[in-house]
């Protein structure tokens, strides 16, 4: 199985995503984790510090997971059949300190090829850090 490295989060981002509890926000700006600011996707993120739980991910079992950052990307490959979004997923974990592990393609219930955005992320709110 291929190692995935940890990648920073900022915990201001989470604190807010936190009192959402689990509802989804659109990211914007300084809100991105820095490690995505660099290509032009739609991102997305919800968590619950109170609430760590297990989860699998390509077959690979992750705990103390607290939130999570959903990646809608256009792939031109992709794009000329048909397929509008590629959504990929990190599972962010607090095991001391937040990080998170992804790209994910495969999970529970989960599509990685999309012909639209998904029905829970059409009409979310937006977070911004700049604003607080």
């Amino acid at each position: 199985m291929n190692r995935i490295k940890a990648k920073p989060i900022d915990a201001s981002v989470f604190y807010e995503l936190g009192k959402e509890s689990w509802r989804p926000k659109l990211l914007l700006d300084s809100a991105v984790p820095i490690w995505l600011r660099k290509h032009p996707f739609r991102v997305y993120a919800s968590g619950d510090c109170s609430q760590p739980r297990i989860e699998e991910w390509d077959d690979r079992q992750l705990e103390c997971v607290v939130g999570g950052i959903d990646v809608l990307r256009i792939d031109p490959k992709d794009f000329c059949r048909g397929v509008l979004w590629n959504m990929d997923h990190y599972a962010v974990t607090s095991g001391g300190v937040l990080q998170a592990y992804g790209p994910f393609k495969k999970g529970q219930d989960w599509r990685h090829w999309l012909y639209e955005i998904p029905e829970h992320l059409r009409s979310v709110g937006v977070l911004d850090i700049v604003n607080y």
